[in-house]
């Protein structure tokens, strides 16, 4: 299960078989940069949080059912993950109900919840085996309601479990979803508003470039059937507007045409403070500001060293 913002992200994981050393081995290999691990108590699995270097992640709570962080981006947005491992035994499941509205009336701001619930809400997702509980669904539902978390959906296969009985009683259902709260829905409503507003944008904008190239290419025609001394001027003009539609390498004199015409945002003074050379003082400020323990450079130096 993976939660994520446009700068960084959380990917939850509930385990049986695997040791620390792996969990670290699967951490370096994907990428991330932290790792949060409950683990495993005799038959149980364990439960494992990874997440990328963009993004500062403080722990809340564990337990042997959940790991609670928060998470803040380095653009300063703040939200809540908590990913989730259902009880396993249904004779236990309203212990798991009652843990997630307690969390629920911790949470303040975005939420985000995610991992394997050990249950279903509807007979539709679960496929053969004997039919479910329907006091357990509604439990599932009721607990939904309460917290106020919405289904965010999926992508691939319909279900994410099956018990691999193959030659007996095949079943397979969906158990792990992704949930979220009003706030975090009405984010990723604005986002698909922006999204679709950037898209309509993108079709219009280069619907009049080609309209524009299209009208171009109708002079440039027009103008080499009567080419002569007089209309030449004319034709090559033509030729160099059409030549900054087409050209993936336009000339530095065709950029410098545009580049003309486009308004300054940065004024000269800064300009110039961003193109001076590094000083002593910088580089001493910037070597101050390191962490003097952390992994050395290419010269085999921790800061500690300078």
């Amino acid at each position: 299960m993976s939660g994520r913002n446009s700068a960084g992200i959380v990917k939850f994981i509930g385990f049986t078989a695997f040791t620390c050393s792996a969990l670290e081995l699967i951490r370096i290999r994907l990428g991330f940069i932290g790792k949060l691990v409950v683990d495993r108590v005799g038959r149980s699995g364990g439960l494992c949080l990874f997440w990328t270097g963009k993004i500062d992640v403080n722990l809340i709570e564990y337990s042997r059912n959940y790991i609670d962080v928060s998470v803040t981006s380095h653009d300063s947005v703040k939200w809540r993950f908590t990913g989730l491992y259902g009880e396993p035994d249904s004779s236990l499941r309203h212990h798991f109900w009652n843990l997630l509205r307690k969390l629920r009336d911790q949470a303040n701001g975005l939420w985000l919840v995610g991992g394997d619930i050990n249950e279903i809400l509807f007979d539709h997702e679960k496929s053969c085996g004997p039919p479910r509980s329907r006091y357990l669904m509604e439990n599932f539902r009721r607990t939904l309601d309460y917290t106020g978390l919405y289904d965010l959906g999926y992508e691939g296969a319909r279900y994410t479990w099956c018990n691999r009985h193959v030659h007996g009683n095949f079943t397979q259902a969906r158990l792990d979803r992704m949930l979220c709260n009003d706030e975090w829905e009405e984010v990723r409503d604005k986002i698909a508003e922006v999204a679709n507003d950037l898209t309509e944008w993108n079709s219009l904008s280069f619907k009049r470039t080609r309209f524009a190239m299209k009208k171009k290419k109708a002079e440039l025609a027009a103008l080499d059937k009567r080419l002569d001394n007089h209309s030449w001027d004319e034709y090559q003009k033509v030729e160099k507007e059409l030549d900054l539609f087409t050209s993936h390498r336009p000339s530095q004199n065709s950029l410098d045409q545009v580049l003309n015409i486009v308004p300054s945002r940065v004024p000269q003074s800064m300009n110039k403070q961003l193109l001076h050379g590094f000083t002593e003082v910088d580089v001493r400020h910037a070597l101050f500001q390191m962490n003097p323990r952390k992994s050395p450079g290419k010269d085999g130096m921790g800061a500690g060293f300078y």
